[in-house]
């Protein structure tokens, strides 16, 4: 972890693109303003943890509407495709 010392108006950059300054420091918080991208999503960590874990409910329901038998073997021929063996032409 890379750690550093601003003061309230003082800014840190991460990749050349995103600014992080800080706005105000409490008692026991800081209150950070980012200026980033559109595309960059910036998020407090409890919230990127609820997102996850919603997705990884959503993924799981969507799972278990798939018959097993069927699942299994769309598995097995992912990896059959993945890992296929090309065997050389033998020519005598």
């Amino acid at each position: 972890m890379y750690l550093l010392t601003r003061k309230i108006g003082e800014a840190v950059v991460i990749a050349k693109n995103i600014y992080c300054k800080v706005v105000s420091i409490g008692q026991n918080s800081v209150v950070l303003g980012f200026e980033a991208p559109e595309f960059v999503r910036i998020e407090r960590e409890e919230m990127e943890k609820l997102v996850l874990e919603h997705e990884m409910n959503e993924i799981h329901a969507f799972i278990d509407t798939i018959p097993e038998e069927q699942l299994l073997q769309e598995i097995y021929n992912e990896q059959r495709q993945r890992f296929r063996v090309i065997k050389p032409n033998n020519k005598n």
